[in-house]
């Protein structure tokens, strides 16, 4: 399983864990990783410790599967979770997930294009994976150009 990281991901308070959990998730041990499904969201989450989850979904391209990491969720806050959109996330409906194996076709996102050279993806209304050339455009300052007029 690939991994591509959302390019606004904050690992700042989870680095350790999170390298971890990913390996875990790499090698499609998802119950070491304690994966569950979040029910109703088409999301589902890793523990990175006893308080942070790791938000994740499932997407496909040229019949390889990736995982989407997009944000971590600290202190159990679904809320404020840029994902999830404010729902309210009932404990007795998250489903343990063992293996990558049951999840279903429809729930795979199927990418139009994914870089081989970058783990990250920006997201606007769909997932997108930008060439070297592209991804360096977007990260350049545009330049700043001031006009006088009379």
């Amino acid at each position: 399983m690939e991994i591509l990281h959302y390019n606004d991901l904050n690992l700042t308070k989870v680095k350790k864990n999170f390298n971890k959990v990913v390996e875990h998730l790499k090698n499609g041990n998802f119950a070491a990783a304690d994966v569950k499904k979040m029910s109703n969201t088409g999301y589902y989450r890793a523990k990175l410790d006893d308080e942070n989850r790791l938000l994740f979904k499932f997407s496909r391209y040229e019949g390889r599967s990736y995982l989407l990491l997009l944000e971590v969720i600290h202190h159990h806050n679904c809320q404020d979770s840029r994902f999830l959109n404010g729902v309210v996330i009932d404990a007795s409906k998250i489903i343990p997930v063992s293996c990558a194996d049951i999840i279903s076709e429809p729930e795979a996102a199927n990418l139009s294009y994914v870089n081989a050279h970058s783990i990250q993806f920006h997201l606007l209304d769909k997932v997108i994976s930008l060439t070297m050339t592209n991804n360096w455009c977007f990260s350049c300052l545009p330049r700043l150009s001031l006009s006088v007029l009379r």
